[in-house]
């Protein structure tokens, strides 16, 4: 007799798990990458390698069918290395800017461009389907006189992210940090 309430019970449990679950639709973002500034941290590091600053940039985002991030299967086509020439090699793009003498903020070209490569953020062989999360990237600057990034300058930073059937996301800037 309890034995046939317990198996009820799981019984009716179940049901209504499924009942439940089946409920919950999947969220519905566009195939476009939307991505927007979490935060942006400076981190001073020292050591035998002098005095240099690490930034972590974290973005919010949002893609469609979750085609996010590159792996090294990644390497033909759009992706294909040629002596960075190809747009798409990278899909992590990261513009730096300074603030000059008169206070206006300027790009440092070519030097401030910081692009780079994010994993795959899903199996090669996952199902198409809506992903969101936080992706971070630090980047470490060697703080110098001799190179583009200087102690006590105040800097900003405009990124974007492209996934693998190259759609870029929006453009976001991140707060003012100094160095």
């Amino acid at each position: 007799m309890n034995l046939f309430r317990t198996l009820r019970g799981i019984a009716l449990f179940s049901l209504a798990a499924v009942s439940i679950s089946s409920c919950i639709n999947p969220p519905n973002f566009p195939d476009k990458p939307k991505i927007e500034l979490e935060g942006v941290t400076v981190i001073r590091l020292g050591g035998n390698f002098g005095l240099r600053d690490s930034i972590e940039i974290a973005l919010k985002f949002q893609d469609g069918d979750g085609n996010l991030g590159l792996d090294n299967t990644d390497n033909t086509g759009p992706f294909a290395y040629n002596n960075k020439q190809n747009r798409y090699y990278e899909n992590y793009f990261l513009q730096s800017f300074y603030k000059n003498r008169r206070g206006i903020f300027v790009p440092l070209t070519p030097l401030g461009k910081d692009n780079g490569r994010f994993i795959r953020l899903t199996k090669p062989d996952a199902k198409a389907g809506p992903l969101e999360g936080i992706l971070r990237r630090s980047l470490v600057f060697p703080l110098d006189t001799a190179f583009a990034y200087r102690p006590g300058t105040e800097y900003k930073f405009e990124v974007n992210i492209a996934d693998r059937s190259l759609n870029e996301s929006n453009v976001v800037t991140t707060n003012t940090v100094r160095l």
